[in-house]
């Protein structure tokens, strides 16, 4: 019986001393956190205020970005969108310095060891349209979907089998 409440003892012991140690960290990462939060909404919002100061919303409605917007249902304007990315690349920074904080380098790594050894390949769509029909042709994203026959030249100046989508 006393060599169970020994262990349990001793078992206490080590986790409130696990806790001691691990609390100042929580507490850092959590005002390092709020004060991140804090800088990144400030900075988003004089971020809009210097667009706008700088009449970017003006050029944006101009060269018809914010119809295209507006098309598309987004409820926000180009500077809105601008500062709310910094914003948000803001706050990934942020995290990753709280997540090193407590010990957590794999993300870090991410950027540092891992996505320079292997790019990220993004496929290219090849788009060609067949003469008539305008009937696209060709491969999207490297998949090949249906062939096409031989429908001589296309707007590219190519001729041949095409695939199509």
């Amino acid at each position: 019986m006393l060599e169970q409440f020994t262990s349990a003892l001793e078992f206490f012991r080590t986790a409130w001393s696990q806790l001691t140690i691990l609390l100042p960290k929580l507490f850092a990462a959590f005002v390092l956190l709020l004060a991140g939060w804090l800088a990144a909404r400030l900075i988003r919002k004089v971020i809009i205020k210097v667009l706008r100061f700088i009449k970017a919303d003006v050029l944006a409605e101009k060269a018809g970005i914010d119809d295209f917007l507006l098309q598309g249902d987004v409820k926000y304007t180009a500077v809105t969108i601008v500062a709310s990315g910094v914003y948000w690349i803001l706050m990934f920074a942020v995290m990753l310095a709280v997540l090193n904080g407590f010990g957590l380098s794999a993300a870090d790594a991410l950027f540092t060891e891992i996505l320079p050894r292997h790019h990220l390949h993004i496929p290219q769509q090849h788009w060609h349209y067949r003469r008539g029909n305008h009937e696209p042709c060709g491969t999207v994203g490297g998949f090949a979907l249906r062939r096409v026959p031989r429908a001589g030249a296309t707007l590219s100046g190519r001729s041949g089998t095409g695939i199509s989508v």
